[in-house]
């Protein structure tokens, strides 16, 4: 088993689906990368209402809808997603909508007139646009696009950092407090085991060879690590 270790679901997965393995990766840029991915083809292929549309947009002509009051475009290039990821941030907030646009949609980029990627433009009229921000800063985009939203007396939407939100919780010690960062509980550890047996291990029709020596080394540091007996243990 590798780590971090995470699958993907599609919408309403039956009962019986164990999901898709996700790429594997310390490096939070390549997993939001490769989540965005995902979610475009799930997009594609299903009807995903409560996520806001984040496929190229591939018109030339840009039209208001009146039932948004701000719409922006961010203009960049197909191996950068901060125009998508932006769009999942922004998307609870109500009547305001960003365009992903791509740099070879070139008609478009003519009238946007584009000389650096990314960029993020403001609609103002139909095929009349502002340019409001340009550079790979998702921080200056998400305050530009907040100060529009004052501007129409909208509550700026406050991003969570939720890598740093975490790593707050897991090791901002408080003075006062007298939890054990070492604590781990059985019911977790049994847990972990019991899909560790049943996914990893079952998965494979044969294991021989190395994996096998694996498997041998893994069972032998249960048996002698588990804090409770492995050999009485049952996986239901």
């Amino acid at each position: 088993m590798a780590y971090p270790t995470i699958r993907y679901f599609p919408p309403r997965p039956a009962s019986n689906d164990i999901g898709q393995d996700f790429i594997r990766s310390f490096n939070i840029q390549v997993m939001k990368d490769f989540l965005i991915k995902m979610l475009q083809e799930t997009q594609k292929n299903t009807s995903v209402s409560t996520l806001c549309d984040i496929q190229p947009y591939e018109k030339v002509n840009v039209e208001l809808d009146i039932n948004n009051i701000l719409t922006f475009i961010i203009i960049d290039e197909a191996n950068n997603k901060l125009a998508q990821e932006l769009i999942i941030d922004f998307c609870p907030v109500k009547k305001v909508k960003i365009i992903s646009v791509l740099s070879f949609n070139t008609e478009l980029a003519d009238l946007l007139k584009t000389e650096t990627y990314p960029s993020l433009y403001l609609v103002e009229n139909n095929n009349q646009f502002k340019l409001l921000a340009s550079g790979n800063n998702k921080t200056n985009f998400t305050n530009t696009i907040n100060k529009y939203l004052e501007t129409v007396h909208m509550t700026p939407f406050s991003l969570i950092d939720i890598t740093t939100t975490l790593y707050n919780l897991l090791f901002k010690k408080d003075k006062g407090s007298t939890h054990n960062d070492n604590t781990v509980y059985l019911s977790d550890l049994e847990a972990t085991l019991r899909y560790s047996l049943e996914h990893e291990i079952l998965s494979r029709s044969v294991i021989s060879g190395e994996s096998l020596n694996a498997l041998n080394s893994y069972l032998e540091l249960l048996i002698e690590c588990f804090p409770s007996s492995i050999r009485s243990k049952k996986i239901h």
